[in-house]
């Protein structure tokens, strides 16, 4: 090899490298910013996850109207149990599932 053409690939070689490590401390400063960032959506999420979506219990509420006719009655039975007897219209579920669903094969 020519000692110009070694001395180029060496000067090359450096440069490369100090771009390198100056983009390996900018990840290593950025990298604790979004982990917090991380760290609080986790949290958010988890709020939300504990007390409800209030935007999908409007749209879930919204629903079971429209799929529960008439009224709801709740009858205990001898053994203590609970039930719940109510009509029920399938033309809603229907309805709702072709209105909101994710459009994908089933």
């Amino acid at each position: 090899m020519l000692p110009a053409r070694v001395e180029r690939i060496a000067k090359e070689m450096q440069t490369y490298y100090v771009q390198s490590m100056k983009a390996r401390q900018a990840r290593a400063l950025e990298a604790p910013r979004e982990l917090q960032e991380l760290t609080a959506r986790i949290e958010r999420l988890r709020e939300r996850l504990k007390h409800g979506d209030p935007v999908e219990a409007l749209k879930a509420r919204s629903t079971l109207r429209e799929l529960f006719c008439g009224r709801v009655d709740l009858m205990p039975d001898e053994n203590g149990e609970l039930w719940a007897e109510y009509g029920l219209q399938p033309a809603a579920l229907l309805q709702t599932v072709s209105n909101r669903g994710s459009g994908g094969r089933i």
